[in-house]
């Protein structure tokens, strides 16, 4: 893939040679250590991460592995822009973080069905500094040798899930046809919370993006099983076409909630927080909710691109929001 495409400036438009310095005046992704409050929200003093940066579980007859790509920093008050900072302040308190910066992971799920070995996002590669961009050394970490990987699903075109893909140049693309259509046509953001300048950052990468898979792309429509027991959920909101996966296997299920929410820690206390990366923020909102309720309901295991690694465990409904019970880790 062009490195070009991928350079920090285009990933979200936000990013300048310096490094991570917003177009709309203050810092939204810390990478100065002296910028961050919370020592823990410093990943850069993490390198190499703890541990080995991933985490193997079984489903069913399925391996799956939980895979870090690493992280970055985001300040609450303008990941949320319309919500007031003293809601924001009250929030963070009653969950424990910092409500000037807060550690934001980004996972990627390996799927070995015995046939295949799909891997769900590629994380970040080199848009977002030195933070991020683990994929390939953790799943080396893992056992794998990403010369194994079959297919890639990249659940929408935001550069967090795309960015890595160069690792795996000879793999199947899947996405949505609705994704591909949205960002390739007219790309309207005009409902989106983010600044001008980030809408045309992210627009005009993926739009790279897609140009530069266009030989390997496997574009896929609605809800619609892409291998046996993985299938694509449509969830709209955050991007026109990002889609959940649900996977099955036995009588076990795992639903990958991908960007239906970033900021764990608040968002499911606040589903109603709506974050500036969402394209409908309204639309993304509800299929929070939707996706949430069904995990709750159906008492289904759940992981996602930006839950706190090892990102697995259940949702339970909790007054106006929910409740995250992480899974026991297993040894």
């Amino acid at each position: 893939m062009d490195r070009k495409l991928l350079s920090r400036r285009q990933a979200f438009g936000i990013f300048g040679a310096a490094g991570a310095t917003s177009l709309f005046g203050t810092r939204l992704f810390a990478d100065d250590p002296k910028k961050i409050e919370a020592p823990t929200a410093d990943f850069s003093k993490l390198l190499p991460l703890q541990g080995s940066g991933f985490y193997k579980f079984k489903l069913g007859s399925f391996d799956l592995a939980l895979v870090s790509d690493g992280g970055f920093v985001g300040e609450p008050k303008q990941l949320f822009p319309k919500v007031e900072p003293e809601d924001i302040e009250s929030a963070a308190r009653a969950s424990f973080v910092s409500s000037a910066n807060i550690p934001m992971h980004v996972n990627t799920l390996l799927i070995r069905t015995g046939k295949e070995n799909i891997l769900i996002d590629t994380g970040c590669g080199a848009n977002f500094g030195e933070s991020a961009g683990k994929l390939k050394q953790n799943l080396t970490n893992c056992g794998v040798d990403p010369g194994a990987i079959s297919s890639v699903v990249v659940t929408h075109a935001h550069p967090d899930h795309f960015g890595g893909l160069e690792v795996f140049p000879k793999a199947r693309v899947v996405t949505s046809k609705s994704e591909h259509d949205f960002w390739t046509g007219s790309a309207d953001l005009n409902t989106s919370l983010a600044p001008e300048e980030m809408r045309k950052g992210i627009t005009q990468a993926a739009k790279g993006f897609f140009d530069s898979v266009k030989d390997r792309l496997d574009l896929i429509e609605g809800e619609k099983e892409i291998a046996s027991g993985i299938t694509l959920l449509p969830s709209p909101g955050h991007t026109a076409g990002h889609c959940a996966v649900l996977i099955n296997s036995g009588s076990d299920q795992l639903l990958y909630l991908t960007d239906a929410m970033h900021v764990q820690s608040i968002q499911l206390m606040h589903p109603e927080f709506q974050i500036m990366f969402d394209a409908d923020p309204k639309l993304a909102e509800q299929t929070r909710r939707k996706l949430l309720d069904r995990a709750a309901s159906d008492r289904v295991m759940v992981s996602g691109s930006h839950l706190s690694f090892p990102a697995l465990g259940h949702i339970k409904a909790r007054g106006n929001g929910y409740e995250f019970v992480p899974r026991i880790w297993q040894w």
